[in-house]
């Protein structure tokens, strides 16, 4: 769930560990597009039940990239 106020994503996940991903910055891809990310720390999600689920196998962390137009494609998504 995004928390546009406070600006952050907070796994609601039944069972989950309810980690917080706080706003990390915003970089530039090799194609052009700048994105946000948002990342939980290791110690939110080591001992998740969920976390091979949500993460994999291998990494300990949850990480979300989002487009800086991300609102405007959420509005076309619901108008669809």
């Amino acid at each position: 769930t995004f928390h546009k106020e406070e600006n952050y994503y907070q796994c609601t996940k039944p069972k989950g560990n309810q980690a917080k991903l706080l706003f990390k910055g915003e970089k530039t891809d090799s194609k052009g597009y700048t994105k946000r990310t948002y990342r939980s720390s290791e110690s939110d999600c080591k001992n998740c039940p969920l976390r091979e689920q949500c993460c994999g196998k291998s990494t300990k962390f949850k990480k979300i990239d989002d487009s800086i137009h991300k609102e405007h494609y959420d509005r076309m998504h619901q108008k669809l």
